[in-house]
This record gives C-alpha cells, sequence and structure tokens, in this order.
C-alpha cells in the first residue's frame, strides 16, 4: 500500500497538532503492519507539506521518494513511461529527480505516462508543491477543502482523517452509483470531497491568500482530439506500446504473468508482453470450456504450452471463500473507500494483499476503447443511427437508467452523461465516437480495477493504444481493426483464431451459475437476506417491493440473467458502505471535530 498527503494550511498550525493529524491517519491504515516493514517520510515548508506512506517492498524497485537539497520527489503507483520522458538511458536509482526537473522544465511530458500515476514535488527554493495526475485522471487523487485548509491524498479516508472532518455519503455520488454501478464523472463517495479531473497541475504555495492554482496540462486532449494522419503513426504507436510495456516491468523483480482468455482483448495484451520481450506466464480461468480451449489453443501456435496455467474452476465454489461477504465488503472499502467495482466483491480478499505485493501483472482493461463496445451489435447499431444525432446519447441513457429507482435517479444520470458528452464536443468527438469516449472516461478511468493497484499494467491504458484507438473510424472499431492489425504486426498466427465470445442471453447457458458461483447460489446469500431485511439506506434507491421479490425468486432457484447480480452486488455495497462510513468517523477526535 501507498498513501500520499500533500496539505496547505491557512492558519497557523503547531507541530504538536501536525503530528496528532499524521498519527490519525498512520493508525488508520498501517496499525496492522509491522513498524520495521513502514517506510515514512515527510518534508514540509512552513504551512505546506508531504507525508508518503509505504509497505516496504525490496522488490519494487522504482525509488517512490527521493529528495536532494532543492526538491522532493514523490511517485504514487508505478510511473510507466518514465524512460520515455528522460529520453535518454539512466539508472532507476537517478530518475526520480531527473524526472522532477524535466516536468518542472515542461509539465505537458505527463502526457507520455502511462495510468494510472500521481506524481507530485516540493520545490524547497520556491516554497511550493506541484501535484500531477496522469493525463486520463485514472490515479485516484481526491481534494478536500476546509476553512483550515486545503489536502490532496490518493485515499480518500485520509482526507477526512487528517482535516479531522465528520464523513458522510454524498447522497448525489450513490444515486447515480445505484444505477449504472460505479462513481461517475468527478463525483465522490463522501460529501464536501471531489476526485480531480484529468490531465490537472495543481500548485500549493506559502500565499495565505490563495489556496492552490490549477492549470491543464493537456495530455487527455492531445490522446483523443481528432488529427491529420500518417502512414508512420502506426508503427510509432506500437513501438511506444511495447517501450512502456518494458518499462513497467523492469520496475519489478517479480514473476510476470498475463490473464490470457479466449477473447480479443486479452489475445492483444498478451501478444503485446510476448513481443515486448517480458518473461512471463499466461493463466486461463474458467469455468467457461470455450474459452479454455480457445487458450489453449493460442499457447500452442507460439510453442509456449509449458508456460500456460489453466484453472477450470470446477473444484472452486464461490461458498468455499475464506472471508465472509460481509468482512470482504469491510476491507474493499478499507483499501478503496468505495470506489472500485463492486463485482470485486465476489473474489478472494484479505487484509495482506493490500500491504503486500507478489507478483506483477498484465491484464487486458480498457481494450473496449478500440471495439465499439456500445455499438458494435448490428441490430443497436440500426437503433442508433435510425435515431440520428441524438441516438448515441439515447443508446448510452436506454444502458444506464434501466436500474434507476425513481425518476430523480434517473435524471442524475441523465445529467452526468449529457455533462460527458459537452466535454467530448469540446474536444471535437461527436456522433458514435462520443460513445468511446464515454468508454475511455468513465468505465476504464472510475470502473476499472486496475486504478487500485500498483502492480498491474494493462496496454490499453497506454498513451500509444488510446491514440491509435481515437485515430479509429466507427465501423473500423465494429470490425476491430486495431486489435486485428496489432496481432497481425506482433502474432499473425494469432490473427487468424476466431475470438470466443460467450453469450448467455443468446444460449441460456450460464456455465458461472452451473458451478454455483451467484451471489443467491453460495454462502454469501446470508449477508444479502440480512441487509435486504435489516438495513434502510437501500431502499432510498430502489423500489423496494421489486428488490424483495426478485430476492425471493433467485434464492428459490430460478433461473436470473447476470445483471441482476450486479443489482445485488450494488445494494451490498451501499449499505456496506453506510458501515464504513460509521467506523471511520469513530476514528476522528471529538473534541476538536469539524462537521
Amino acid at each position: 500500500m501507498q498513501l500520499f498527503l500533500a496539505y496547505k494550511f491557512f492558519k497557523e498550525v503547531s507541530a504538536d497538532e501536525l503530528l496528532e493529524r499524521k498519527d490519525r491517519v498512520a493508525k488508520y491504515y498501517f496499525s496492522s503492519l509491522e513498524k520495521e516493514r513502514l517506510q515514512y517520510n515527510h518534508s514540509a515548508c512552513s504551512n505546506i507539506g508531504l507525508f508518503f506512506w509505504q509497505s516496504e517492498n525490496k522488490k519494487y524497485k522504482f525509488p517512490a521518494w527521493q529528495e536532494d537539497n532543492e526538491y522532493v520527489s514523490c511517485f504514487t503507483y508505478a510511473p510507466k513511461g518514465w524512460e520515455q520522458t528522460l529520453h535518454s538511458p539512466v539508472g532507476i536509482n537517478e530518475a526520480p529527480l531527473l524526472f522532477t526537473r524535466r516536468i518542472k522544465q515542461d509539465p505537458s511530458l505527463m502526457s507520455l505516462m502511462t495510468p494510472p500515476l500521481i506524481f507530485c514535488y516540493l520545490d524547497k527554493m520556491n516554497k511550493s508543491i506541484k501535484i500531477y495526475n496522469d493525463s486520463l485522471g485514472m490515479g485516484k487523487l481526491y481534494e478536500l477543502q476546509t476553512d483550515e485548509g486545503v489536502v490532496y491524498s490518493n485515499k480518500l479516508a485520509a482526507l477526512y482523517l487528517f482535516m479531522n472532518k465528520r464523513a458522510e455519503m454524498d447522497m448525489y455520488t450513490w444515486q447515480v452509483f445505484s444505477a449504472v454501478g460505479w462513481l461517475m464523472g468527478d463525483t465522490s463517495p463522501i460529501k464536501g470531497s471531489v476526485r480531480v479531473k484529468p490531465s490537472i497541475e495543481i500548485t500549493l504555495n506559502n500565499e495565505m491568500n490563495v489556496p492552490k492554482v490549477v492549470k491543464q496540462t493537456g495530455g487527455l486532449s492531445s490522446w483523443v482530439s481528432p488529427r491529420r494522419l500518417d502512414g508512420s503513426a502506426f508503427d510509432e504507436e506500437i513501438t511506444n506500446i511495447l517501450e512502456s510495456t518494458r518499462s513497467f516491468f523492469r520496475m519489478f523483480d517479480f514473476p510476470v504473468n498475463s490473464l490470457l482468455s479466449g477473447g480479443k482483448d486479452s489475445r492483444v495484451s498478451s501478444a503485446i508482453l510476448i513481443k515486448s520481450g517480458v518473461d512471463s506466464t499466461f493463466t486461463t480461468f474458467g469455468p467457461i470450456a470455450g474459452e479454455i480451449e480457445t487458450a489453449k489453443n493460442l499457447m500452442q501456435l507460439v510453442n509456449l504450452e509449458d508456460r500456460h496455467i489453466v484453472n477450470d474452476r470446477k473444484s472452486e465454489k464461490a461458498r468455499e471463500n475464506p472471508v465472509d461477504l460481509k468482512d470482504r465488503l469491510n476491507l474493499l472499502h478499507f483499501a478503496y473507500d468505495g470506489d472500485y467495482p463492486p463485482v470485486r466483491q465476489a473474489g478472494r480478499v484479505s487484509i495482506n494483499q493490500f500491504y503486500n505485493i507478489t507478483s506483477a501483472s498484465c491484464v487486458g482493461a480498457g481494450g473496449e476503447i478500440a471495439t465499439a463496445n456500445y455499438y458494435g451489435n448490428d441490430r443497436i447499431y440500426q437503433s442508433i443511427i435510425d435515431k440520428g444525432e441524438d441516438g448515441p446519447r439515447w443508446r448510452l441513457l436506454r444502458y444506464l437508467k434501466s436500474s434507476a429507482g425513481n425518476d430523480e435517479i434517473a435524471e442524475n444520470v441523465d445529467k452526468e452523461v449529457w455533462a460527458l458528452f459537452e466535454e467530448a464536443k469540446q474536444l471535437g468527438i461527436q456522433g458514435l465516437n462520443a460513445m468511446d469516449y464515454f468508454y475511455l472516461k468513465e468505465r476504464l478511468r472510475r470502473w476499472a480495477p486496475i486504478s487500485g493497484v500498483m502492480n498491474n499494467f494493462t496496454p490499453f491504458a497506454t498513451p500509444g493504444f488510446i491514440r491509435l484507438s481515437f485515430d479509429l473510424t466507427p465501423n473500423e472499431r465494429r470490425d476491430y481493426k486495431l486489435h486485428r492489425n496489432i496481432l497481425e504486426t506482433l502474432i499473425p498466427q494469432w490473427a487468424d483464431v476466431p475470438f470466443y465470445k460467450d453469450n448467455i442471453v443468446k444460449t441460456g447457458i450460464d456455465e458461472k451459475a452451473a458451478n454455483n458461483m451467484r451471489i443467491w447460489q453460495n454462502e454469501d446469500k446470508e449477508y444479502i437476506t440480512e441487509i435486504i431485511n435489516n438495513k434502510d439506506i437501500w431502499k432510498s434507491f430502489y423500489n423496494e417491493m421489486e428488490i424483495r421479490d426478485l430476492w425471493e425468486r433467485a434464492i428459490s432457484g430460478e433461473f436470473l440473467y447476470p445483471r441482476y447480480e450486479s443489482t445485488f452486488q450494488r445494494i451490498a455495497w451501499i449499505c456496506s458502505y453506510e458501515d464504513h462510513i460509521k467506523k471511520l468517523n469513530q476514528n476522528l477526535s471529538f473534541e476538536n471535530i469539524d462537521s
């Protein structure tokens, strides 16, 4: 776990008070970690300062904190692309401060970095702090401003602990979440704070009358705005993608694994990993037989059968999860502040995984930005076209508002979608392409779990892949042109193997449910039953009678499509987050609490 916190006070704060604030944060996040395994740093100039905590990991080689007489450098997440930014061979131990000087000279170089990333530095001579988030804003950078000061961190709860401010659930945020399944836009799950926008430079200095100075670095615009193409663009960006991949895995002295299914995204990400020269194993998870057979075929074609690991999950029942659902949710909220995909509650979770990194992985998150995710289906595509200019927005709202529990929630979802379409228009993105921008900005930025960890890498978040994706026409996306071109360039024999796609709606066969892995089929149903019967907060977002009826049908054994599982996961997420907020507030100092 890494925790960065930058602050600026609008008043004089004593050393004892600063220590008390720091200790509240450290106790909350690191009390279960052995003292000798906790790395702690602090640097300050009068009323501004930086804190950084990191659980020791000798196999992560990039210095996350480094300082000399002029600067303090602090990196949250592994800085993928640092070598391209420096433009010359540099040892990894010399890189942080050289990187700082390069960014100070030219902040636009942040656009070369692959998300997620939060970078900041303290300039000792100028007595100022600069904070940068990545060009997509995937790095979880939150802001809280009160009458006492302004504070930034990658851990939302840390803001409230440091400022000793009582936390309350932001009901607008959770209304939208209840319908769509993630936190949209720049919303925060706790009232009063915000998630910082993409491509931002924040300056904190000693001037009491200027809380902060915020500028755009222009990175996102350079990735997605229409451009004039030349014949060398594809080759250049592929070279950049491969170099970004190598850059990431050089920072870890761990075994590397790539997830490989039968689909298109994991195939492309695995091909990139192979051609980047990174030594890796490849894992395929069941229980879907078609995916396993397709993955085996791919490995045979490149003579890597001995590097292929298959877990068919036939003996892995969800009821055997060693941690019950309520405790899993508590752990996930502790680590990710509610800003994480609810589907992850079904997986294995332990407190140790937040402090101990034991591997580095290549995953396929985000490839959908190049595959017409919202209009690839022929019938849906034609419906969008038939509706003219309003078609793309109609498509998204029809999809997102289908789970809205009331008119107010539906209107709030509409507001978020409208704002994003206006933003896309300002960037020169219109028509069907606006839906792909929506996927990039919403699903990849805020839903994808990769923003919650530092040891996973997706090539689909690299500047090169995003740029090539937004060079595509809608029809090229519908034909998977970029995926096919990358495969034909890197591993041609893989391009001829059909992509596997499971279709539960069409076949009526749910292989996952047949293995007793749905939330209503295993022991997780006990917690869902408990909150439906004993919690009230979920009733503010959903039709109570409909949910009760749906749950009774589910636990009685009636066949339900996977989308209904998402609804119950969201209910569990909301109810457990209410408990999380209560526990967080118990860690405040009630003598001086800011309500």
